[in-house]
C-alpha cells in the first residue's frame, strides 16, 4: 500500500487527462542477450551463474511463434474507436558481428543488421521481420529507437582485449552481458550504452546515433520521433544529434543522472518542465511496464 502511495502521490504535477488510456512500452526488442536454449545451457553448464538475472535466463529474439501469440492477444481487444491494442517495441537496430569481430582478433567493433541476425538463427526466424512490417501496417506494433545496439560498445571490447573468459565464453556462443564468474570482477554496466567515462565518447557516439536511426528508418520506412536510451542513461551532449536525427522525445526516468565523464554525473528530477537547447518544453508522465514513473522530454524541432 505504501509503494502505491508514493507512485501515485509522484505523478501528481504530470499531465493529466481523462481519457484511459494503457500504454505498453517493451525494451529491447531485436537485441541479442542469449542467443538460444543451447547458449544457455552450455553457458549455465561452464559455470555461469545464468540463472542469476532474469535476462540471463530470458532474454533472446522474438520468434515467428512469438509474434504470431503476440499478434493474436493484441487483435483480440479493441478500444472505443475500434483500434486494435498497439505495442511500442522499444527497438535495437542492430547486434554485435562476432563473426567479424573475432576475425579482426578482437582488434575492431563490427555490428550486422538485427534482420541479418534473423536470417542467421534459423527456421524459427524465418518470416519474422515480415511480421514486423505487418505489425507496423496494422499499427498493433509501432517501434521506437532503443538505441543502434543494446551493448556498452568500449566496455565490450575492453572486455574481449582484455582476455575475460566469461565475455569470451558468452561471444563464443553469441552471447552478450551474461553474468560473470564468481572469482571474475564484474564488468559495470554492460548495457548502458550511451554511459561515458570520458567526455570524449560522445563522439563516437553520435555517430552511432546518426547510423541507427538512419538504419532504423531504413528497416521500418519511418524516423522514430521518440528515443528510449539503453539501461535509461544518455548524456545530455547526444541531444541535438538525437534532435537532428528527427528525435522530437525522450523517455528516462523521473530521477536519473546524466553521465558527464571523468566519473562526474549530473542529477536531475523532472517534475513539470525543463530547459533542452535554451527551449522551453513540457514533460509528459507515462506508464511503463515496470510501474516506475517515467518521464517523455519533448525536444525542440529547430534544433
Amino acid at each position: 500500500m505504501k509503494d502505491l502511495i508514493i507512485r501515485n502521490l509522484k505523478n501528481l504535477p504530470g499531465k493529466k487527462t481523462k481519457r484511459k488510456i494503457v500504454v505498453f512500452y517493451v525494451d529491447d526488442y531485436g537485441s541479442v542477450r542469449i542467443k538460444d536454449k543451447s547458449a544457455y545451457n552450455n553457458l549455465k553448464s561452464a559455470g555461469i551463474p545464468m540463472d542469476e538475472t532474469r535476462f540471463s535466463q530470458y532474454d533472446t529474439l522474438a520468434d515467428k511463434e512469438d509474434f504470431h501469440k503476440l499478434f493474436d492477444v493484441l487483435t483480440s481487444v479493441k478500444d472505443s474507436q475500434g483500434n486494435h491494442a498497439c505495442f511500442t517495441p522499444l527497438a535495437i537496430a542492430a547486434n554485435p558481428d562476432f563473426e567479424k569481430i573475432e576475425a579482426s582478433g578482437f582488434k575492431e567493433y563490427y555490428r550486422e543488421p538485427f534482420t541479418r541476425t534473423l536470417q542467421r538463427y534459423g527456421p524459427a526466424y524465418d518470416g519474422v521481420y515480415d511480421l514486423w512490417k505487418q505489425g507496423i501496417d496494422e499499427n498493433i506494433f509501432y517501434p521506437a529507437y532503443h538505441g543502434t545496439e543494446h551493448i556498452n560498445v568500449k566496455r565490450f571490447m575492453d572486455a574481449l582485449q582484455g582476455g575475460i573468459k566469461s565475455v569470451h565464453l558468452a561471444f563464443k556462443h553469441e552471447s552478450v552481458a551474461i553474468p560473470h564468474f564468481p572469482e571474475e570482477m564484474e564488468i559495470k554496466q554492460p548495457t548502458t550504452t550511451f554511459f561515458i567515462e570520458a567526455s570524449e565518447e560522445n563522439k563516437k557516439l553520435a555517430e552511432d546515433v546518426k547510423f541507427g536511426t538512419k538504419l532504423f528508418e531504413g528497416l521500418f520506412g519511418f524516423r522514430s520521433k521518440q528515443f528510449t536510451p539503453g539501461a535509461g542513461i544518455y548524456s545530455p551532449a547526444l541531444e541535438p544529434i538525437l534532435a537532428e536525427c528527427g528525435i522530437k522525445y525522450i523517455h528516462v526516468q523521473r530521477y536519473f543522472s546524466y553521465p558527464l565523464g571523468k566519473a562526474y554525473s549530473e542529477k536531475n528530477f523532472y517534475i513539470m518542465e525543463r530547459k533542452i537547447l535554451k527551449v522551453k518544453n513540457i514533460l509528459f508522465a507515462i506508464v511503463s511496464l515496470n510501474l516506475k514513473a517515467k518521464m517523455i522530454i519533448e525536444l525542440p524541432t529547430n534544433a
